[in-house]
């Protein structure tokens, strides 16, 4: 079994990794201001053999430099080895092989999550051969463990993104509205730059937010992989009722992180626009989008866990709704919507000179794609709305699990 790999910053320890992680901003965020010079994504490290290796991210803004030398492919990780980011000066982060016992976690976690009494069954000491008690669950639970703190200060991350893309978009409007009617062209000229400068800072950030959600996804896909392909056959097998307790508690904080990400993913999904090609697919084949698979896996595990955990099939009632949709209209009304939508802003703006009264064309055109948003005015949109919010909102109010026995 590969060694962990002990992550400093500074001399401050902010991660032990058991497999592979792609390291950036969020790691580092809390400990020096320098964070802000590395990617979301800024490098990977991965387990290879006994050892591990360092990788390069491509399309990283600032380099990434290993023992004053800029890392440009693979690498073995040398206990000791210090990991630089161009320009973040203030921060240094070294990565070391500590030495563990056989069999022995280097860490342990003092969280508590509720968990039903297990019965006296499960407590009972099964045949086990010479190889430590407990020893493949306890190796399933600090794996999974790592990835849960990794979703976590993703999250974090996302959210300070988009504070700040929020900020940046307010701060522009106040900006134009405060310059626009000055009378020095000077002022209007400096007012209309930093709300084009506050605009592209915010879609920027937005795009980091993003990202980071991408990533949590993909975390989140290998935690529930980790159960499927080892964690429930371990879990069965598994005598000791401490090793079986621990581990149902990070599947119930696994299952948190899934809610959260599910209520903030899927608001953002059951609100987008259904006018292009690209979302309306998007929604038609909702069932295979990451967080509402995911999704659709926790539940599963749970029940896998305990079979009193029943679940409203909210994807068989999607798939009935959406076989009776005509994905070729859903395409034309997106196109005849957005016909309506460009026309009324072309014609408002081309008229409003000669025709003031023409300007409330524009207006016509926002309002026409706001209530797309909310009441689609064509059918078959209509009804690909309607799906898409019956199953986002279904499986956003399903209610939380706190509890689980294991069977």
């Amino acid at each position: 079994m590969t060694q962990p790999l002990e992550l400093y910053a500074n001399g401050q320890k902010v991660s032990t990794l058991r497999l592979e992680a792609t390291i950036g901003r969020a790691h580092v965020s809390r400990v020096h201001a320098d964070a802000r010079f590395f990617g979301s994504e800024q490098f990977r490290l991965k387990p290879a053999g006994d050892g591990w290796v360092i990788l390069p991210v491509s399309g990283t803004v600032n380099a990434t430099v290993v023992n004053d030398t800029p890392l440009v492919g693979p690498q073995v990780v040398r206990n000791g080895m210090t990991v630089k980011v161009r320009g973040a000066s203030g921060l240094v982060l070294e990565l070391r092989l500590p030495i563990v016992a056989a069999g022995v976690p280097s860490r342990m976690s003092t969280a508590v999550v509720p968990v039903s009494p297990i019965s006296a069954s499960d407590t009972h000491e099964a045949p086990r051969s010479s190889a430590m008690p407990g020893a493949n669950l306890r190796a399933a639970s600090l794996r999974l463990e790592d990835i849960l703190n990794q979703i976590e200060a993703n999250r974090i991350e996302a959210q300070r993104h988009r504070s700040n893309a929020i900020l940046a978009y307010v701060g522009a409007s106040v900006a134009y509205l405060l310059t626009s009617g000055s009378q020095r062209r000077i002022v209007r000229t400096a007012g209309a730059a930093a709300a084009v400068g506050g605009v592209v800072y915010g879609d920027s950030e937005r795009g980091v937010a993003s990202s980071v959600d991408a990533q949590n996804n993909r975390l989140i896909d290998s935690a529930l992989s980790l159960f499927e392909l080892e964690g429930l056959t371990a879990l069965r097998s598994e005598g000791r009722a401490d090793v079986k307790r621990r581990f149902m508690e990070l599947v119930l904080r696994l299952g948190g992180c899934v809610d959260s990400v599910m209520k903030e993913q899927g608001d953002r999904m059951r609100n987008m626009s259904l006018l292009g090609r690209r979302n309306q697919q998007l929604a038609l084949s909702a069932l295979n989008v990451d967080i509402i698979s995911n999704r659709f896996r926790m539940n599963r595990i749970y029940s896998q866990i305990d079979p009193t955990k029943v679940f409203p099939d909210c994807g068989s009632e999607f798939s009935r709704r959406i076989s009776g949709i005509d994905s070729g209209k859903v395409q034309q009304e997106g196109l005849y919507s957005k016909v309506i939508i460009g026309g009324c802003f072309v014609l408002g703006i081309l008229l409003a000179g000669a025709i003031p009264s023409a300007a409330v064309l524009v207006f016509v055109g926002a309002g026409f794609w706001g209530l797309n948003h909310v009441a689609p005015v064509f059918p078959e949109t209509r009804k690909l709305r309607e799906a898409l919010s019956s199953l986002v909102g279904g499986l956003q109010n399903q209610p939380p699990v706190h509890t689980l026995s294991l069977r």
